[in-house]
């Protein structure tokens, strides 16, 4: 998920008019190629039950499959494989929690016939199994204001403070997770995460050594936690750091956040990060143990 104050200079920097007013030549081949993403994008939305390949897509973006995938990649920050997939998961993760539809149902309506397969690429992605996803939404309906604050995971034996800063931009009342990731863009379980109300200050406690993502989500202010999982479409906010966090040997990061609002461009939010917190805050010691990876008895 690429930084929004990083990005929009980067495009300011590239947008140059020309004598007469128009843009230059770099300029309109930068926003040509936004718009072919754009584009494909689009159509991966009408395709969410059918598998993509890279060279229809390049075709769509009347791109050689080499430069389509690397242009994909510079802007979204992600493959287009991995970006069609996560909006199947995005698909998946509304239709369990809007229908009665069964989780092979589900697995069907966004294309998959090996509900093994889906359910790996939903746990990867989202951080939960389909079934724990809609167990989780029925059984820890905890109102976001019981989650902020707290930090669910990454200080659990009182470890260091690994990455601090601040948020800043617009919020109006939002409830923003803070996480670090093994990725460039948030999917699966974080390395470690909090939440906070609105803007301001947050740290992130980890033990854990390696080179790892810093991203944040801030969403409107909804009844439960629920809600954040399905976010009306223009009100999520996002963040990233552009340099990735080096952690170990006592290294402590500091990176300011700007929130900015979520692009076509910028992959879905599927982590079920916000039911997982409440979850945690119901049953502490269940949400350790299935963090580290040991099914709660």
């Amino acid at each position: 998920m690429p930084d929004g104050a990083q990005h929009d200079e980067v495009a300011l920097s590239r947008w140059r008019w020309d004598e007469n007013g128009g843009l230059g030549a770099r300029a309109r081949s930068e926003a040509n190629r936004c718009m072919a993403v754009e584009k494909v994008i689009a159509a991966m939305h009408d395709r969410i039950d059918r598998p993509f390949a890279l060279e229809e897509m390049a075709r769509i973006a009347y791109l050689s499959p080499f430069y389509f995938n690397r242009v994909f990649r510079q802007i979204t920050g992600i493959p287009p494989g991995r970006f069609h997939t996560a909006l199947r998961m995005a698909a998946a993760k509304r239709l369990l929690l809007t229908t009665e539809l069964s989780v092979i149902e589900v697995c069907l309506e966004v294309g998959y016939w090996s509900l093994g397969t889906f359910t790996t690429h939903f746990h990867d992605l989202v951080g939960v199994s389909p079934r724990e996803l809609r167990r989780l939404a029925c059984e820890h309906p905890v109102a976001l204001a019981e989650i902020a604050g707290s930090q669910a995971w990454g200080d659990r034996d009182a470890a260091p403070v690994a990455v601090e800063g601040t948020v800043i931009g617009p919020t109006g009342g939002r409830l923003v997770f803070v996480g670090l990731f093994d990725h460039p863009y948030p999917h699966g379980r974080p390395v470690a995460c909090t939440a906070i109300a609105g803007l301001g200050p947050y740290c992130l406690r980890t033990g854990v050594e390696g080179r790892f993502h810093l991203a944040a989500a801030a969403f409107a202010p909804s009844e439960d936690a629920r809600g954040c999982l399905l976010p009306d479409e223009g009100s999520l906010l996002v963040a990233s750091s552009p340099v990735p966090v080096q952690l170990g040997s006592g290294r402590r990061a500091t990176r300011p956040l700007c929130l900015r609002p979520a692009r076509a461009t910028d992959p879905p939010i599927l982590l079920a990060l916000p039911l997982a917190v409440a979850r945690d805050i119901a049953t502490p010691d269940d949400g350790v143990r299935e963090l580290q990876g040991v099914a709660p008895v």
